[in-house]
């Protein structure tokens, strides 16, 4: 499953930031509020989903900036600041306007989370996929701040190929690997492509909070994503 969470135009992120005490604006930020059903104690993190973010020949992930651990009652000040270091004139790498949607998500209090590459030829595991994970939460990982746990597992077969833990509370040992790469792939499936994948585990629920696809990389025929799927369920998943 994904995280709580709801959509909101640009357009209406920039009215917000610009007006934050009018009325319509507030009711506005009170109906995300309780769409979300935030609890005391609740985090949020407004991400960005820009038009220009993921296409077929080209990804610009990270180009954006997205505002983690936001209190509910700062949410108006968040929506501003999003509007603030997004904007071409604050960040240099932004090459246009920022155009498309933001989403504003209820963090979750994961155990454990990572990212998984379910098919890269660049890295020479274009039948593997790749999983790193981390105890908590994972922008440390995205971030580069942390060296992640590591497991490399064969598509077809379901075998561990490589493992490494790395981390100082390891989070891989204590994981169904192979249960999470099965909802991995079958998520590859339904989209129809290899995907980047962002995750979450919290009390062994599995949370998806991004998926975009994997550019450059070689797309795996059906049959091999089908042939992986039948492998792993014969292993009891």
């Amino acid at each position: 499953q994904v995280p709580t969470f709801v959509v909101l135009d640009y357009s209406d992120v920039q009215r917000i930031a610009s007006q934050p005490a009018d009325g319509e604006n507030r009711r506005l930020v009170q109906r995300v509020l309780s769409e979300l059903a935030v609890h005391p104690g609740d985090e949020l993190a407004v991400r960005s989903s820009a038009i220009q973010e993921d296409a077929q020949q080209g990804s610009a992930a990270g180009q954006y900036n997205s505002l983690l651990r936001i209190s509910p009652d700062r949410l108006s000040d968040a929506l501003a600041e999003f509007v603030k270091v997004n904007s071409s004139e604050h960040n240099v790498r932004i090459g246009a306007p920022y155009s498309g949607s933001v989403i504003v998500q209820k963090m979750i209090a994961a155990d454990c989370a990572g990212v998984c590459l379910t098919s890269d030829a660049r890295t020479g595991h274009a039948d593997a996929v790749i999983i790193e994970m981390a105890a908590g939460g994972n922008s440390e990982i995205t971030g580069g701040t942390i060296r992640p746990d590591r497991v490399v597992v064969d598509r077809r077969t379901g075998d561990i190929l490589d493992e490494q833990h790395a981390g100082s509370a390891p989070c891989a040992q204590a994981l169904d690997v192979t249960g999470l790469v099965r909802q991995f792939l079958q998520l590859e499936s339904r989209f129809g492509m290899p995907l980047d994948i962002e995750w979450a585990l919290a009390s062994q629920e599995l949370y998806i909070l991004q998926a975009r696809p994997i550019v450059h990389s070689r797309a795996p025929a059906a049959a091999a994503a089908s042939v992986a799927a039948v492998a792993l369920a014969s292993k009891g998943v």
